[in-house]
């Protein structure tokens, strides 16, 4: 097992970021909307947590990457890059769970992604359908 204190200097950053970022979306708008500190809420709850589920997973893809469970090392970036090759299903190849432990644990980061993906869109199309009753 691997660990690193920079990787919560990087979830600091990223939550800040995301923070901002949806911040200037929502009050840099022209027009803004009447529930516009809703939006706001909403758009920071699903960016953050979009961000911390991929920064977990590929803080233990790299946690685990070593050749027994990985057909190769993973670095930080390659563990990175294998968490959002998993969540958008546009994995390259060249990185592959080669253990049951490795295995087991993209089948729970595919199961936790749709759950996502789900629930965001769940929320989203509820929220437009009320707006157009």
């Amino acid at each position: 097992m691997r660990s690193s204190s920079s990787t919560v200097v990087v979830a600091i950053v990223i939550f800040v970021l995301t923070t901002f970022l949806t911040y200037l979306a929502a009050f840099t708008a022209r027009g803004r909307p009447r529930g516009v500190w809703y939006h706001w809420l909403l758009a920071w709850v699903f960016g953050n947590s979009f961000a911390l589920i991929i920064e977990l997973f590929a803080w233990l893809y790299w946690n685990i990457g070593t050749p027994p469970n990985f057909n190769a090392e993973l670095s930080r970036i390659g563990a990175l890059h294998f968490a959002l090759g998993t969540l958008t299903t546009a994995g390259t190849g060249t990185i592959a769970p080669t253990s049951d432990l490795a295995r087991a644990l993209v089948g729970v980061q595919m199961i936790v992604d749709l759950l996502y993906i789900a629930g965001a869109l769940t929320i989203a199309v509820s929220r437009w359908s009320e707006k157009s009753c």
